[in-house]
Formats: C-alpha cells, sequence, structure tokens
C-alpha cells in the first residue's frame, strides 16, 4: 500500500531501500545490470513521487491562500458593514428633525359674551438642527347647541366640538416667513385670539409640518374649561 503523500517527503530513503531489499531478495543472483535498472527505475518513480508531493503542497499552501484571503475579506466586509450603520444612525441622529409639541391656552379677559384667550404653542427641540415653523397653524372649536354624542361614535371631535370659533389658519407673521427653535431650547409661541360667546368648554388645535409638501403633520389637541365673568382666569 503506498502512504498517504503528507508522508512521503521525510521517510521517502527508507521506504526504498526496504523496496530495493524486497526485490533483491526475490531475486536469485541478480546481475548488475538488473539491478541497476531496477534502481533507475525506483530513483524515476521516487522522483515521480516528490513531484507528486511537491503538487500537492502547492495546491495545499494555494487552498490556505485563499482560505486567508476569503477571512481576511470577510472580515473587511463586517467592518464596512458596521461602520456604515454607525456612520448612518449618526448622520440621521444629526440631521432628523424630533420636536415635542403643545399646546395650552389662558384666558386674560371675558366681557359681554367676549373672551380673549392666549394660546401657547410649547416646543422642545429635542434635536440637533434648526426646526422652522413656515406653517404653524390654530383651530378653536366649541360644544354645539345639541350635544347628544354616543360613546360608540368613530367621530366624537367633530360631534361634540361641532361649533366653530376660530377656523384653521397660519399664524406665521408675513413679515417673519417661520419660526424657529434653536437645538435643546423649550420655547414657548403665544398667539391672541378673541372668542365670541365660546360656551363653557373650547377645543384648541395646534399643528405644524415638517415637510414643505405637507406629508408629514405634527398636531397637537387639548379642551379647556372656559371661565365667565370679568375677572381673569386660566
Amino acid at each position: 500500500m503506498t502512504p498517504p503523500l503528507g508522508t512521503l517527503e521525510n521517510p521517502l530513503e527508507t521506504g526504498l531501500q526496504v523496496v530495493v531489499q524486497i526485490d533483491e531478495a526475490r531475486v536469485d543472483g541478480p546481475s548488475r545490470i538488473d539491478r541497476r535498472h531496477r534502481l533507475e527505475a525506483i530513483g524515476r518513480f521516487r522522483l515521480r513521487l516528490l513531484d507528486r508531493q511537491a503538487a500537492y503542497n502547492a495546491r495545499a499552501m494555494a487552498l490556505e491562500d485563499i482560505k486567508t484571503v476569503v477571512e481576511i475579506l470577510k472580515g473587511a466586509v463586517e467592518g464596512l458593514a458596521i461602520i456604515g450603520a454607525g456612520w448612518w444612525f449618526l448622520r440621521q441622529s444629526l440631521v432628523q428633525k424630533r420636536v415635542s409639541f403643545d399646546v395650552s391656552c389662558t384666558f386674560v379677559f371675558s366681557e359681554s359674551g367676549k373672551i380673549i384667550a392666549e394660546v401657547a404653542f410649547e416646543f422642545e427641540n429635542k434635536g440637533f438642527v434648526e426646526h422652522r415653523l413656515y406653517d404653524l397653524s390654530l383651530a378653536v372649536h366649541c360644544l354645539g347647541k345639541q350635544v347628544e354624542p354616543s360613546a360608540q361614535s368613530k367621530h366624537l371631535f367633530s360631534d361634540l366640538f361641532s361649533r366653530t370659533l376660530m377656523p384653521k389658519q397660519e399664524i406665521v407673521p408675513p413679515k417673519y416667513g417661520y419660526y424657529f427653535v434653536r437645538p435643546g431650547v423649550r420655547q414657548a409661541i403665544r398667539h391672541l385670539v378673541l372668542l365670541d360667546d365660546p360656551g363653557s368648554v373650547i377645543c384648541v388645535t395646534g399643528g405644524f409640518n415638517y415637510t414643505p409638501d405637507g406629508n408629514f403633520p405634527h398636531t397637537a389637541r387639548r379642551v379647556f374649561q372656559v371661565p365667565h365673568g370679568n375677572s381673569t382666569a386660566s
């Protein structure tokens, strides 16, 4: 049985000597010429084995080199993917607009059924970029004359607050063009409205859009109880 190629390099001399000894023992009185031919054949066989061993070693080294290159490329791709994901997350965090928004209302004057209310648009910019408000809007509604809401109604707001005191309108002064809130800043933008016979409860709705096309609106809505009489209340 021929030994594996990986074991031929070191024990080859010993193996060939054993082959020669066995061959001589089988032949009674071999001539020098026959012995020389056998040794030449064995030498050629040895050279072929050495060539095969060298080819095998070359292929093994080539496979190891390819494996090493593949592992290096795999590590590089994974590293680039991690770096790319981190860069995308950082970029989104830096440029994405994150604004907390709410509305409040203070009633500053009431007389003969007319009330002056101060509506505050309360902003907190939690992002890293300045936020500009080009279309900040306000609408005020009050309870209808006949209020019979149903708990199962899918339009409870419109059923309850069916009377419009102030239709939705943008409140940014044309000479300003926009309001702005800087990063990390809490800011209140205040607007006075005159309400005619608002009843006992009003609903204030404020809103703006993150994009000029109006596809990403942000709305805040709250209900306030209306005081009556010649006094200041909130």
